[in-house]
């Protein structure tokens, strides 16, 4: 008599995949659910800059929605679990990172109106002291990130190599990022995937230390 036992069915496997959102119309309906991962991988520096948690999302969620920032949503690469992003990365030639952190700038100064422009500009000296100089013909991985209840799948993997194939298809050899000092898994995770330690910053008003961090092919 043939077995009526049934076969275990087992759930379809969630595939993630990558695409950037540059070009894409629907790019802007992406920054609600991207900004929690790209502020957290702004911080701590985000959060010192722009004056605490609350006011960095807000500026984020303004900047992100700006072609000329470094943040602007086209800039990024989204990893995606069917259509929820998921996480992502955004990446720049240096003089592409020197243009948009200007632009930035003079955002914020306009911002920061009369009353708060000499604190502002304390700020920016104090993040000019943090971070060592990004080369014209460097590939610049500004921000990557992963929602925090998704991290452990091997995705920050996924997205660095594919960071690093884009570079390398656009013709770039050198490869650049820098990451908090106290973010010590981060900095395992890089240098265990060929980047070397090139400088290590910190800045004395702002309590913050940084470690830029450089791959050559």
């Amino acid at each position: 008599m043939p077995s009526r036992r049934r076969a275990r069915q087992t759930a379809p496997e969630t595939v993630a995949s990558i695409r950037p959102l540059r070009g894409d119309p629907e790019a802007e309906t992406f920054v609600d659910a991207v900004l929690p991962w790209v502020h957290e991988a702004g911080c701590p520096y985000f959060d010192w800059f722009f004056g605490g948690s609350e006011a960095a999302l807000e500026t984020l969620d303004a900047w992100m929605r700006r072609p000329s920032s470094e943040v602007y949503v086209e800039r990024l690469t989204v990893l995606e679990e069917g259509d929820r992003p998921i996480g992502g990365f955004v990446a720049l030639s240096g003089a592409e990172l020197e243009q948009c952190r200007g632009e930035d700038a003079m955002a914020a100064i306009k911002a920061a109106g009369r009353d708060g422009l000499a604190e502002l500009r304390a700020r920016l000296a104090g993040g000019k002291e943090l971070f060592a100089p990004v080369g014209h013909d460097d590939f610049y991985l500004s921000k990557i990130g992963v929602l925090r209840e998704l991290r452990g799948r091997r995705y920050g993997t996924q997205l660095l190599e594919r960071y690093l194939a884009d570079g390398r298809l656009r013709g770039f050899r050198r490869f650049r990022l820098d990451v908090s000092a106290d973010n010590e898994p981060a900095l395992g995770f890089y240098r265990g995937s060929g980047f070397e330690i090139v400088n290590e910053s910190a800045s004395a008003d702002s309590g913050l230390a940084y470690v830029s961090l450089l791959l050559e092919d």
